[in-house]
């Protein structure tokens, strides 16, 4: 279970630490919602017509006066301060340049902590073929050789569908032995053996995740490593010269791995924008959101691995 959860094996996890700080936020925000994350994008988007999309960062250059973008399409974007947000594999893989570097401490910090692999495989079908939901299946593997996954059975929008979970090592080595149509088939010949009464109908569609290869991510979420310091997080999250600021569910001590914990640490470093860097908006006399400007020169560019947004005085 910890395993699946944290997306690594358990000789990469720190025990001590997880069962530290897990009663702070598991069991709590787990949230279902027909309409998936995609609904949350477009209402933090909301009366936004400044985002940059397809610009992908390649370098970041940094003094104490201001910060310069540059994107792998030849782009430049000039800031007072930037905030950061993509995920830690990024950050991991170096694939954006920092000049100066950055600082050892924070260097080592995202060393040290965990980033895991948790991919999911969904399998559509015409109609279901079980009479139950609310199901889940942990395969015990027999050998060591072989891999191990859930499959949870869900009627959500009333879609026929079973969603499979790889985590850890065994995701890793799944896919890199086996391609997708093989995966599907090795999950449907288990699937007939759990219930030999019934005739598994063909597949509609397939459709499984790539986050530990996908270039915006390099993995899933982060987890308390084994050679991982509790100050980790905090100094993942200090920002540099006043200019570089950062967040993520990797930045967040008590809600690492989770949504809840990316947006809380987003709000920590917007409030330290608006009343330490004392960026704090003026409004005029409409209410909206677009009325409201923010009083400096230039720009204020917040980095994710969606998006390059663009906050134009």
């Amino acid at each position: 279970m910890i395993s699946n959860n944290e997306g690594a094996d358990l000789d990469a996890i720190n025990a001590k630490a997880f069962l530290d700080i897990n009663s702070l936020h598991y069991g709590r925000w787990h949230i279902f919602d027909e309409t998936g994350y995609m609904a949350l994008t477009y209402y933090l988007a909301r009366d936004l017509d400044n985002i940059r999309l397809e610009q992908v960062v390649k370098k970041i250059v940094y003094n104490e006066k201001f910060v310069e973008v540059s994107t792998t399409d030849g782009q430049v974007y000039r800031a007072e301060f930037v905030l950061i947000t993509v995920p830690l594999g990024v950050m991991k893989s170096k694939q954006i340049e920092f000049n100066p570097s950055l600082p050892q401490w924070k260097l080592d910090a995202i060393d040290r902590i965990g980033f895991g692999t948790y991919e999911k495989l969904f399998l559509l079908w015409d109609r279901p073929w079980w009479n139950f939901t609310g199901f889940h299946y942990m395969r015990i593997p027999s050998e060591s050789t072989e891999f191990r996954y859930w499959v949870i059975a869900d009627k959500s929008n009333d879609k026929p569908v079973l969603a499979c979970h790889f985590s850890g090592r065994a995701a890793i080595q799944l896919k890199s032995k086996l391609n997708q149509d093989e995966i599907v088939e090795e999950i449907r010949g288990t699937l007939q053996k759990m219930f030999p009464d019934i005739v598994i109908p063909q597949l509609v569609a397939s459709y499984m995740t790539n986050w530990n290869q996908d270039p915006f991510s390099y993995g899933s979420y982060s987890y308390i490593s084994v050679k991982q310091k509790y100050e980790d997080p905090l100094y993942l999250a200090e920002q540099i010269n006043d200019r570089l600021l950062f967040a993520g569910e990797a930045t967040s001590t008590d809600a690492y791995g989770y949504t809840p914990g990316a947006l809380l640490s987003a709000r920590r470093e917007v409030t330290r924008l608006l009343f330490v860097y004392d960026l704090l908006p003026t409004q005029n006399s409409t209410t909206s959101r677009s009325a409201m400007t923010i009083p400096l020169e230039g720009f204020i560019i917040i980095i994710s691995f969606i998006w390059l947004q663009l906050c134009v005085h």
